[in-house]
């Protein structure tokens, strides 16, 4: 029942970035469930996803190229990746996928949220989705 998000949460610097509203929703939400599966092999199998997504950010320049609708939200106080390293991202992003030069890419930035957007800023998080979505729409006419 491993979960390094939830470790984050609860032993991380991402808590002060949250107002206590926020961070009793995420950790009750974050919580496993009773009958959820752990051990050894559920941990490693999160950690080869987690290096699968490490080796795809670092091979950003490979080909061919993804025409579709993307959205690359961040929060400015996040304690876990630099903003830095997300803008630098969704500069990779824009020329590397989403249409031609990142027309389809959606990029969102929170001010005031951390790493747990979708409990520090879930109206952003909607409104990406939502342009990511009629983005999908308009490219499928």
């Amino acid at each position: 029942k491993s979960d390094l998000n939830r470790a984050w949460l609860l032993h991380g610097l991402e808590r002060c970035s949250m107002d206590e509203e926020s961070y009793a929703a995420a950790e009750t939400c974050s919580r496993p469930r009773a009958l959820a599966r752990g051990g050894a092999l559920v941990w490693l199998r999160r950690r080869l996803g987690d290096l699968a997504a490490l080796v795809a950010i670092l091979r950003h320049s490979s080909e061919p190229r993804m025409d579709v609708p993307a959205a690359l939200i961040w929060g400015e106080r996040d304690a876990l990746i630099a903003a830095s390293a997300s803008s630098l991202a969704a500069e990779l992003l824009k020329d590397k996928c989403c249409g031609p030069v990142g027309q389809l890419l959606s990029i969102a930035v929170s001010k005031d949220s951390g790493h747990f957007l979708r409990w520090g800023a879930p109206g952003l998080v909607s409104a990406a989705l939502q342009r990511v979505q009629a983005a999908q729409r308009m490219a499928l006419r």
